[in-house]
């Protein structure tokens, strides 16, 4: 059974197997940010002696193709190695990408979580598809985009947005939850979009003031500070501006549950 989890924004497929989370070798490459999946089956080869059977293994898949001329189906079982949480922790310790430090802790943080934890069952509620979850995953880095500390921003989104719908992580986000989810993205639409303009406008000011009329720099970042304090005690009753027409777009195919392009 396959299931979704994110990293950095990066929508990650898993399979659920024997009561595990799993990755294949391409989500691996994508989430350390590799190029190709071979980076992770060097990796791999060149330290096989150090994974256990309970680190990776290799299981047959069924894929069905269809020949366009014939439209006679042809039973093909393809090998595909997997690799478990404490596999793709080990993958992480030998890989040299920027993200394979972070990639290592998160691998961590889920292992940890998930101690205990019930299997999934078919009677449990529906859950976020692979699309639901690429257009939430959308929506949290245009909030988070622009920012200086943007990592810091997305995990408190994603943070804010576990919080609102009851869902621990790494369980996945129930569908019923989604007006739920996109009423408090509006909530931090309106709160990223003030902050980004008294952002921006604060550093026209000290490029106005401070660098070309030579202003006292204490001033002028005293002022500043102000209006940044005084951004943060807005709440969403006196945020009384509409969201952008993109914002609002991407919201409603969200609501949809529609297709990204």
């Amino acid at each position: 059974m396959k299931n979704t989890l994110i990293f950095r924004n990066t929508v990650l497929e898993t399979i659920f197997h024997n009561g595990q989370i799993w990755f294949t070798s391409a989500e691996l490459a994508k989430a350390l940010q590799y190029k190709k999946a071979d980076a992770i089956t060097q990796i791999y080869t060149r330290n096989s002696d150090e994974f256990t059977s309970c680190m990776t293994r290799i299981i047959e898949t069924l894929n069905l193709s269809v020949s366009n001329k014939s439209m006679i189906y042809d039973n093909l079982r393809h090998k595909t190695r997997i690799f478990s949480l404490r596999g793709a922790h080990l993958i992480a310790m030998f890989a040299n990408t920027p993200v394979a430090k972070e990639f290592r802790k998160w691998c961590l943080d889920i292992l940890d979580k998930a101690v205990g934890e019930p299997e999934y069952h078919p009677e449990s509620p529906e859950v976020f598809n692979g699309n639901d979850l690429n257009n939430l995953a959308r929506l949290v880095w245009e909030m988070s985009h622009g920012f200086r500390f943007e990592n810091s921003w997305s995990h408190g989104i994603w943070s804010a947005l576990r919080q609102v719908t009851g869902i621990p992580s790494p369980k996945p986000f129930q569908t019923r939850h989604i007006p739920l989810i996109a009423e408090e993205c509006v909530r931090i639409f309106h709160l990223t979009n003030r902050f980004k303009d008294v952002v921006a406008d604060t550093e026209k000011q000290v490029i106005r003031r401070v660098i070309r009329q030579r202003e006292d720099a204490d001033n002028v970042i005293s002022e500043m500070n102000a209006l940044l304090e005084a951004a943060a005690h807005h709440t969403e009753h006196t945020l009384a501006s509409t969201l952008e027409k993109w914002q609002q777009r991407e919201l409603t195919q969200f609501l949809h549950r529609g297709q990204t392009t």
